[in-house]
Formats: structure tokens, C-alpha cells, sequence
């Protein structure tokens, strides 16, 4: 009898340890999935939230009459604290940061506004991921929320997606995060990469990458936006390219110019810098290791030897060209990109404090070799090469 009590006792105790006991309830919050930031009225500050809305359509539509899932309601105030209480009192719930997937701000907002100083709230949240994901935007930041996703249930998911995805397929673009923001804001030298997003209208309202934005810390600020084409090619200066198509233009025929191209399909690409000193004077050398397949062939054969290393050598010739041009633009422009005065930071610590106050100059003024060593793993046919 003693021991059917204590079972009963001990089933009454996990029953009632089964139960919430937290006073916050789910309905209590809106979990926000993105939010965007612009310039309000007399200088305030717009924040609209993109939230996720329980029992919504999936895929943003209305399908059967049904509701999207997703609702975007936006604030202004001098403060994005202000703004977000503002927003929770008209939705008639909390918000809920830790689901938020892209932080999206305006060229104009970006170019005005101290990043460190306007993210703040962003980074003292403690409900907010530190992965979230930060991008520029061309025109108003609120108005790539307001488009319909394409697939995902959100916009704010939508993006997410798009940045990764021409990230790891095309190399034409970074992820760049709120821990990113913070770690490089302190770096010697502070620049910031961040994705740039335009909106392509034909045939329908859709969001695109056109671009790379370049923010300079202690200002914080956007000091340019650099062209779409030059983003592959960036990346692989910093070594962060993974995969992605590369155009190869077939050699003029008796003087005149071709409009075909071929095309390389990179599969892995490994770049190392080394540098050398000889008084003022710095030479970046750089050698890169690149292997891929055929994706097109247009202009030739590679069905013997040479013709494979004279592909190769085409395909070497343009990456060479191509990022011989990124350095040139980044000189002319002073901006170190590249992370260079950081590794002389860390590797020439002597070096770099007499360099330092006029390194944009240094950078400008330095030298750089190539040497580019290009594998063909598959010609894409039965009889072709093969690793």
C-alpha cells in the first residue's frame, strides 16, 4: 500500500510539473522576421517590422481567401527603442527580436547615420541573433518588405535566401552580420562589406543584388557602392569566394571581335597573399589555385593537351585581368578592402605603426603580382578530361 501511494504521489507531482509557468504566453508576442530602417520626418528615424502572422497564407499569397502571413507596420521616432514600442502598441503585442533574419537600411539612411550608433539597439538587444543578416538598399528600405516573397513565407526569409544562395553559387556578394559589424568596426582598418539591393520592376516587383556597399568606421558611414561586376572578383581577393560561373571571351577572328563566350564553372578557388617590403615600398604577391569545369565551349576544342592548357591559359589570363582591374579601383578610390593593412597589423606590428596615419596613401601606392594556376577537372562530355 506504501509503495502504490508513493507511485500516486510521484504521477501527481510530474502532472503538475507538466504545466507553463511562465507568465509570458506565446500570444503575448509578434515575432519579428525583418525590419528596415529609413529616414523619417524632421530628421526622426522610420522603422518598419516585417512580423509573422500565426494561421497566414503560406508563400505571402491569399490563396483561398486566406491571409498572408505576414503583416508589416512601421514607426518613427528620434530612437529605434521609441519606434518599437510604438509599433507593439498598434500591433497590441511585444516584440520578439530573436527570429529576425534580415536588417535592412537605406543608402540614404546609411550614408547620414553612424551604423554603430544607429544599430545600437540592435546589438544591446539580448533577444537578437548576432547572425542577423545586415543589407543596403537602393530607394527606401521598407519597400523591399512590402513586395511579395516569391517562395518563402516571408520576405524577411526571402532575402535571407537570395543572399545566400548568390553567395555560394554566383560569388557575387558577402554575408555580413551584426557580429561582423562589431568585430570590423575595431579592426586598424575598419571597412565594412555589406550586400546592396535593388528592386527590378519587369515583370514583377522583385528584389536583386547590384552591388557591394563600403562602410568606414569610426564614421560609420557609406563611402561607396561598388559595381555588381566587381564582386566576384572581391571576393576572391579576400578568399571568401566559393563557387561560381566565369565568362570567357573568345580571341578576336582575323581582327575582328567575337560576341561568344565560353564558359568556366569554378568549383574551388584558394588565394594567398604574401607581401614584400623593401622600405616604403609594398608588393602584394598573390597566388591563386583555381579548378572548375567546362560549363560552355564555344570558341574551341579541348580534345588534346594543348588545347586543354590553352583553355586554361585563356581562363588564367582573365582572372589575372579581371583582378588586377578590383585592386586598381580600390587604389584609386584609397579604400583597403582587402584587409591588407590588417595583416600587416597583425604580422608587422612595427611596420604598420609608422605606415598607419598615412596608409590610404600606402595602399594607393602599392604594387601587386599575380600568379594564377588554373585545373580542369571535367570537360562536361563523355570523352573529355576527367580528375
Amino acid at each position: 500500500m506504501r509503495a502504490i501511494g508513493l507511485l500516486a504521489l510521484i504521477v501527481v507531482s510530474c502532472l503538475a510539473l507538466s504545466g507553463c509557468w511562465s507568465k509570458t504566453e506565446l500570444s503575448d508576442w509578434g515575432f519579428v522576421q525583418a525590419a528596415s530602417i529609413d529616414l523619417g520626418q524632421d530628421g526622426s528615424i522610420k522603422l518598419t517590422a516585417h512580423i509573422y502572422k500565426p494561421g497566414g497564407a503560406m508563400n505571402g499569397g491569399m490563396q483561398g481567401g486566406a491571409n498572408p502571413s505576414y503583416v508589416d507596420l512601421e514607426a518613427q521616432n528620434t530612437t529605434i527603442t521609441g519606434a518599437s514600442r510604438s509599433i507593439a502598441t498598434e500591433l497590441g503585442r511585444r516584440l520578439q527580436w530573436s527570429h529576425m533574419r534580415v536588417l535592412l537600411i537605406s543608402e540614404e539612411t546609411a550614408r547620414r547615420h553612424n551604423l554603430s550608433t544607429l544599430l545600437d539597439y540592435f546589438v544591446r538587444n539580448q533577444e537578437m541573433r548576432g547572425s542577423s543578416a545586415l543589407m543596403l538598399t537602393h530607394g527606401q528600405a521598407s519597400d523591399y518588405l512590402f513586395i511579395k516573397p516569391y517562395i518563402e513565407s516571408t520576405m524577411g526569409q526571402q532575402l535571407l535566401e537570395i543572399g545566400r544562395t548568390t553567395m555560394e553559387s554566383t560569388g557575387r556578394t558577402v554575408e555580413t552580420s551584426l557580429t561582423d559589424m562589431t568585430v570590423i568596426s575595431r579592426e586598424p582598418v575598419p571597412l565594412l562589406i555589406l550586400p546592396f539591393l535593388k528592386i527590378r520592376k519587369e515583370p514583377s516587383p522583385g528584389p536583386f543584388l547590384a552591388g557591394l556597399g563600403v562602410v568606414g568606421f569610426p564614421q560609420g558611414k557609406l563611402a561607396e557602392v561598388l559595381p555588381n561586376d566587381a564582386a566576384p572578383y572581391m571576393l576572391m581577393l579576400l578568399n571568401r569566394f566559393q563557387r561560381g560561373p566565369l565568362n570567357i571571351p573568345c580571341k578576336p577572328a582575323s581582327g575582328h571581335a567575337r560576341t561568344e563566350r565560353d564558359s568556366f564553372d569554378i568549383s574551388h578557388l584558394y588565394l594567398h597573399m604574401k607581401p614584400d617590403i623593401h622600405g616604403d615600398e609594398l608588393t602584394m604577391n598573390y597566388q591563386v589555385a583555381v579548378e572548375g569545369n567546362i560549363g560552355e565551349l564555344s570558341c574551341g576544342n579541348v580534345n588534346t593537351s594543348d588545347e586543354v592548357d590553352q583553355f586554361t591559359k585563356r581562363i588564367s589570363e582573365v582572372i589575372e585581368s579581371k583582378l588586377s582591374d578590383t585592386i586598381r579601383m580600390l587604389q584609386s578610390k584609397k579604400l583597403d578592402t582587402l584587409g591588407i593593412g590588417n595583416y600587416l597589423y597583425r604580422h608587422h606590428h612595427r611596420l604598420w605603426r609608422e605606415w598607419q596615419p598615412s596608409w590610404p596613401d600606402h595602399f594607393a601606392e602599392s604594387r601587386y603580382r599575380f600568379k594564377v594556376k588554373v585545373t580542369l577537372l571535367n570537360t562536361g562530355t563523355v570523352t573529355g578530361k576527367t580528375s
